[in-house]
């Protein structure tokens, strides 16, 4: 009685098709976040390098007005 109840039970890694399907597909999720966080970083990296660029062609009376 009690093995018919275990070979029905499934958790949530191994779903219909086995461990080893739940694990590749993790793995290429993972490797899509990977790949966008490293598109990122070099988005950013440009980004700053321009921030760089822009802030040594300002001149202080081009910049933004003080407050007083």
């Amino acid at each position: 009685m009690i093995a018919p109840q275990a070979r029905q039970t499934q958790t949530a890694t191994t779903g219909l098709r086995g461990p080893g399907r739940t694990c590749w597909k993790m793995a290429v999720i993972a490797g899509y976040a990977a790949t966008a966080a490293f598109a990122g970083a070099g988005l950013s990296l440009v980004f700053s390098a321009l921030g760089f660029y822009h802030a040594s062609k300002v001149t202080p009376d081009r910049a933004w007005p003080r407050s007083t």
